[in-house]
């Protein structure tokens, strides 16, 4: 990590932003269809136990994702702006 921050960083990004969506993706898929499945669908009771906990399971692992990438731009930040600065004349060739 220390060789490429900028990788890890950009990685962090993507991954929280994958967990984010994907928990957002999660609970309004499930709100949509218990809206639609009450109005359409005869007699409808709600979702099943098991339903229910496949949409959490799938959520709460959303929700990991996006911590774990949030870690990852964390670890990665603090790498990128620890690392010592070049001089600020031109002669770092030297």
């Amino acid at each position: 990590m220390k060789k490429r921050p900028k990788v890890f960083l950009a990685a962090g990004f993507l991954i929280s932003l994958v967990g984010m969506i994907g928990a957002w993706y999660v609970r309004l898929n499930a709100e949509f269809k218990d809206g639609f499945n009450a109005i359409y669908v005869e007699n409808w009771q709600g979702f099943s136990a098991a339903e229910m906990a496949r949409m959490d399971q799938q959520f709460i692992g959303f929700v990991i994702l996006a911590f774990a990438g949030f870690c990852l731009l964390a670890v990665a930040t603090y790498v990128l702006f620890s690392r010592p600065r070049s001089g600020m004349g031109g002669d770092e060739g030297r």
